[in-house]
């Protein structure tokens, strides 16, 4: 067998690599899709290369969206290297969503065990001077999502909340999120939350999971500062919210179309459904209930046109079949329930997990057996079942789809 090698001058070698590597072109629309592609850390590396590529890097859609995620902290990008693409974003963000930092999490776990740590090493960038230059980076902000296990950067403060208030205008969601009984969750009282509506009055909608020194207080507040609230969630246990901040707020935010409330907020009951039904009737479409509501509470939702979304998986057991055809009578929209092991008969399925997925609504908060703290999650599990379905989530809740619905309506001798 004979292996015939073409051998060509070595100078012909060396001379062809870099010119093709220079003749090779790519068509304008394409460098900017690759371009707009690129995660973070390769878009600032590509702002050191040519001009043609920096200009298409400087472009500043490019930078109104910044999100610091597992795979960032995972790549060894720190919480400096974070404020240097705040700065080099030149005020030009308006989504800010830091999740998951492993070394803020380890950190809080050696805090909760020893006094090695103290608390201001959990909270780098959001306490004190640190807290009003990040929010004086971010001028135009219009959505922030923060965990404080989860942020590199510390999780929400007081200070944090005065320093937004007094620098971003614009924002119009928060989302904050807490592990439960964390330290660091004592930073956050109704101080900072009255301070940060009273400065950001386009706020539309507000997530809160396991703040557990936010009270009325606060519901007062955004409901007189805020009154374009349209989302509200509130997650995790707290003996500080009550019917009496609730009623106060539902009647102030007519425009609220979603009111997600942790199945243990045990001082919010029925009142608050039926001031909701009374008040924002017109736009309500997605609601969850307490454990301390009841089928009364149903019944009073039956006058929301745009209800569309009910999540009673931990409402009383007296939530009937009747109780429960009454309302899709009453709610033609209506298309999704959850409800308890035990509550109303919507036809047994498979089992399935109504698994959360870490979106604006809930994104690294994690539940336990009895309630899931990111209060947005249950609502992104939903969406990914199986249509005309009635499954049993991880938990035990039975999932009515809209098939299911109209079935339950149909035993009834009425139509949707």
């Amino acid at each position: 067998m004979a292996v015939v090698v073409d051998h060509q001058p070595a100078s012909l070698m060396t001379e062809a690599s870099p010119r093709a590597s220079v003749d090779l072109h790519l068509p304008p629309l394409v460098l900017s899709r690759v371009v707009d592609a690129a995660d973070l850390r390769t878009r600032m590396a590509l702002l050191c290369t040519c001009k043609h590529l920096k200009r298409l890097c400087e472009r500043p859609e490019l930078w109104r969206r910044i999100c610091f995620d597992s795979a960032d902290e995972q790549r060894g990008l720190k919480a400096d290297w974070l404020l240097g693409v705040l700065g080099r974003a030149d005020g030009g963000v308006e989504v800010l969503h830091l999740a998951r930092s492993r070394e803020a999490r380890d950190a809080e776990g050696q805090q909760r065990f020893s006094d090695g740590v103290k608390l201001g090493q959990l909270l780098p960038h959001t306490q004190g001077p640190a807290a009003l230059r990040l929010a004086a980076l971010c001028p135009r902000l219009a959505r922030l999502s923060i965990d404080e296990r989860a942020s590199c950067l510390g999780g929400m403060t007081n200070c944090l909340a005065r320093a937004l208030a007094a620098h971003c205008p614009l924002l119009d969601t928060l989302e904050v999120y807490f592990e439960r009984y964390s330290m660091p969750s004592e930073l956050l009282t109704d101080e900072g939350l009255i301070a940060l509506s009273e400065g950001c009055r386009r706020l539309r909608a507000l997530c809160l999971v396991n703040c557990d020194h936010i009270s009325d207080r606060s519901l007062y507040a955004v409901a007189a500062n805020c009154r374009g609230l349209q989302r509200l969630q509130l997650g995790g246990y707290s003996e500080n919210i009550s019917d009496g901040g609730l009623t106060v707020l539902v009647e102030s935010c007519t425009s609220l179309h979603t009111l997600w409330l942790s199945g243990k907020l045990l001082k919010v009951t029925d009142a608050t459904l039926a001031a909701a039904a009374r008040h924002c009737g017109a736009a309500l479409a997605r609601v969850k209930l307490t454990r301390s509501m009841s089928a009364e509470g149903l019944g009073a939702l039956a006058g929301c046109r745009e209800l569309s979304e009910l999540d009673a998986r931990h409402c009383r057991d007296d939530v009937t079949p009747a109780a429960l055809a009454a309302l899709a009578r009453a709610c033609p929209k209506l298309s999704r329930v959850a409800l308890p092991p035990g509550g109303a008969d919507g036809g047994g399925g498979g089992g399935a997990d109504g698994g959360a997925d870490g979106s604006a609504a809930g994104a690294a908060a994690a539940g336990d057996d009895d309630e899931d703290e990111e209060v947005g999650a249950v609502a992104a599990g939903l969406g990914r079942l199986a249509p005309g379905c009635s499954l049993s989530s991880a938990r035990g809740a039975r999932l009515l789809r809209e098939g299911d619905v109209r079935a339950l309506l149909g035993g009834f001798g009425v139509s949707h």
